[in-house]
């Protein structure tokens, strides 16, 4: 019985050791190529047709920060444990997971943005380029909407929501700095 099971788990095994010796080796390619790819496949089949104004995709992009962070929080936690446990494939999983999970939400809020200020999709990929995104968070919408106060108000409850996330994201990421110091400096 402990063949049969050994004979199962060694290739998924195998399968979560190279995943990982890819993320380690060339990280670059799967934190950004994964959220990009899963984004254009999500954006290929769903073709989503909804718009999205310029406060809800600073929310967007708020909430997408909050998830990498999460993201960070569950991958550092759990490699604390990950030497004392089996769980290493499901652990290799999860950080893909969360990798596909990050770039579905930004390629749709990004697609949204876009048809929202080109009236197409065809720009959704700057959501992806760090200082090319602002162009899509600048440029204003094809229809202008008229400002009466209940969309003024809502426009700046999320935007301060978003400036409120981004704070707290700065603000564990400076403990989770302290706790790598600590963990480190102690272990």
């Amino acid at each position: 019985m402990d063949l049969l099971v050994e004979s199962i788990l060694s290739p998924i095994y195998w399968l979560a050791a190279k995943a990982l010796f890819f993320l380690s080796r060339s990280f670059l390619i799967p934190i950004f190529g994964v959220p990009f790819i899963s984004a254009a496949a999500v954006l290929h089949f769903a073709k989503p047709e909804f718009k999205l104004g310029r406060a809800g995709y600073f929310f967007a992009i708020s909430l997408f920060f909050l998830l990498a962070l999460v993201s960070l929080k569950l991958i550092f936690v759990s490699l604390l444990f990950l030497p004392k446990s089996n769980f290493f494939p499901l652990w290799v999983l999860a950080t893909y997971g969360c990798l596909v999970a990050m770039g579905i939400l930004l390629g749709l809020a990004s697609a949204a943005r876009a048809m929202d200020a080109y009236g197409h999709r065809t720009y959704w990929f700057l959501g992806f380029i760090p200082i090319a995104n602002l162009a899509l968070l600048i440029k204003r919408p094809q229809e202008p909407k008229g400002l009466d106060f209940q969309r003024l108000a809502g426009n700046t409850l999320l935007i301060i929501i978003g400036i409120l996330l981004i704070g707290t994201v700065k603000l564990q990421m400076e403990f989770l700095q302290r706790g790598v110091v600590v963990i480190v400096g102690n272990g």
